[in-house]
């Protein structure tokens, strides 16, 4: 998560953003990638046209996303009271 990537989850799979409302910006999920396609049909049934097919979009969400996971890795240290547990 420090180089901006997405953490594993349990089964080895990536933590996948899911914009719960289909467009950017907008709340997200954090979802594992198993669980994401697995259900996509569901989590997705709404959304006419993904705002990734738009390539200036698509660049300015993927560095938000880098963003966000650097973040987030942050965030899990800063709130770990013993570090050594935070691996």
């Amino acid at each position: 998560m420090w180089k901006g990537q997405a953490p594993r989850g349990h089964n080895g799979r990536e933590i996948q953003l899911h914009h719960i409302s289909g467009k950017d910006p907008g709340s997200l999920l954090e979802i594992n990638q198993q669980i994401h396609q697995k259900i996509s049909k569901q989590l997705h049934f709404f959304i006419t046209e993904s705002f990734r097919r738009n390539k200036t979009q698509a660049q300015a969400y993927d560095s938000f996303r880098e963003a966000y996971w650097k973040k987030r890795a942050q965030d899990h240290v800063g709130s770990c009271k013993k570090p050594s547990y935070c691996k």
